[in-house]
């Protein structure tokens, strides 16, 4: 099997599924990562990491919720919730009203407080926060509202702040968090030699800039094969979904067309809601079957290892 450029067979564990954003932000061990950032982002000046409470959804069996970071501040002052997004999603309010609910779920459960009784219970408050730093043109800051998508006024509202962290984008923010300062450098230069080369090597010339340059020195040194592996599947599976978007469709669409031609006048609809299943379930194979053979070859691993890894992370 073709390996990535000089990168050598990795054992594939739960650390390679992680993010490179989520490792270094949302680790108990890194706290210190994520609280330079939070003040970075509200002016604060908090200089003890205890203070946040790392709460990141990874194990839960409902919905398959699994989120970047989130955190608890300052016992129960706040509750936030920070994404990473390399493609503009719109939906980002939706996936925060079902994260916060699992979130809320586990602090009411935690704190022992008891949501039928006669008195208010004071909540932390919410912030979310969402990272992006694709290739697509989008403003420095914008604000997504679960409204949006309504079409009718509502009675629930959930707002995501957008922040724009590529190249020349929110400066004083940036800078202000050395480690997301570095964080940014290294997914801008993985992303401008990746143009030229495959995407190992344009991960290793990578790292070992930011090294030189004194971005992210001490992480980067300790876990250079980890932050390879975690860019290759991210890279991976975002391609796949993008390449397989077109696919889908037109799997459904002709599940569409199938279940009409089949279809008695009589049991029209029945054919249609068949067709519609069998292509998303044809869609959805194949969009499996593509992922599982790239990261495979990517990663060096059988296409069983890569099978029982992304099952693992669903």
């Amino acid at each position: 099997m073709a390996q990535q450029g000089n990168m050598e067979h990795i054992t594939v564990n739960r650390t390679y599924k992680d993010s490179v954003f989520r490792d270094l932000f949302g680790a108990k061990e890194r706290r210190a990562n994520a609280l330079e950032l939070y003040n970075a982002l509200n002016g604060s000046n908090y200089t003890d990491p205890s203070v946040l409470d790392v709460m990141t959804i990874d194990d839960s069996l409902w919905m398959g919720v699994r989120n970047d970071v989130s955190f608890l501040v300052n016992g129960d002052e706040e509750m936030v919730l920070w994404e990473h997004q390399s493609t503009h999603n719109p939906n980002m309010p939706l996936r925060g009203l079902v994260y916060f609910a699992h979130l809320y779920g586990r602090w009411v459960e935690r704190s022992k407080r008891n949501i039928y009784a006669s008195t208010l219970i004071k909540l932390p408050t919410p912030q979310f926060v969402v990272f992006y730093n694709g290739e697509g043109d989008r403003p420095e800051r914008e604000t997504l509202r679960l409204s949006d998508a309504f079409g009718v006024r509502g009675c629930v509202e959930v707002e995501a702040t957008v922040i724009n962290i590529n190249a020349r984008k929110n400066p004083t923010l940036i800078q202000a968090s050395k480690t997301l300062e570095g964080y940014a450098r290294l997914v801008e230069l993985v992303r401008r030699y990746h143009k030229s080369m495959e995407l190992g090597a344009a991960v290793d010339r990578a790292v070992n800039q930011c090294i030189e340059e004194g971005y992210l020195v001490e992480y980067l040194t300790a876990k250079r094969a980890e932050v390879r592996a975690m860019f290759i599947l991210d890279y991976d599976m975002e391609e796949e979904r993008r390449r397989n978007e077109t696919e889908v469709a037109i799997a459904r669409e002709e599940g569409i067309a199938k279940g009409r031609e089949e279809g008695l006048e009589e049991g029209r609809a029945e054919g249609r809601e068949e067709g519609l299943e069998e292509g998303r379930a044809e869609g959805r194979a194949e969009e499996r079957r593509l992922i599982v053979e790239r990261v495979a070859e990517r990663l060096g691993i059988s296409e069983d290892e890569a099978a029982a890894m992304l099952e693992d992370d669903e």
